[in-house]
């Protein structure tokens, strides 16, 4: 845990930048959770910054409204309601076109009925598209006509 260190100023005129307590040991200092050297040092620290006395203070004052508060009270039929919910539940079948493999994926299923409406040949069988001959003839584009400079 980063504790303060003190500013120092050099010998070229310039200062460190002040440090701070971070807030997780603003905490630890509060809940006495640092060690003795570690305490000492942020205490000699609060005591010389403004800033870090006040992180200090309203941590002090949160720790201690929360432990006024108490423990939270649940609605009456809170219980009761979470008891309520089944463990386990039917849950509805899947799409009939959709089916979960042996091996765990998500396939796509296809039904006998719906093959043979297409053809003999099973889906994906036939020549890719642009693999054979165009069945369209090449249209013919006439060249503009002339009009004689009236449109």
């Amino acid at each position: 845990m980063r504790l303060p260190v003190s500013t120092a100023r050099l010998s070229s005129g310039w200062q460190l930048p002040e440090s701070h307590l971070l807030p997780d040991a603003v905490v630890a200092f509060v809940d006495g959770e640092l060690t003795i050297g570690a305490h000492e040092r942020a205490a000699a620290h609060i005591a010389q910054c403004a800033s870090c006395a006040g992180e200090v203070a309203a941590q002090r004052q949160a720790r201690s409204a929360v432990h006024d508060a108490g423990a939270p009270s649940a609605p009456d039929g809170l219980l009761a309601s979470l008891r309520s919910i089944p463990e386990h539940a039917e849950l509805p079948s899947g799409p009939d076109n959709i089916a979960v493999s042996e091996d765990g994926q998500v396939v796509a299923v296809q039904r006998q009925e719906r093959t043979s409406t297409f053809g003999s040949a099973p889906l994906g069988s036939s020549a890719p598209l642009g693999s054979g001959r165009s069945r369209l003839r090449s249209a013919r584009v006439n060249p503009p006509r002339s009009t004689g400079g009236q449109r």
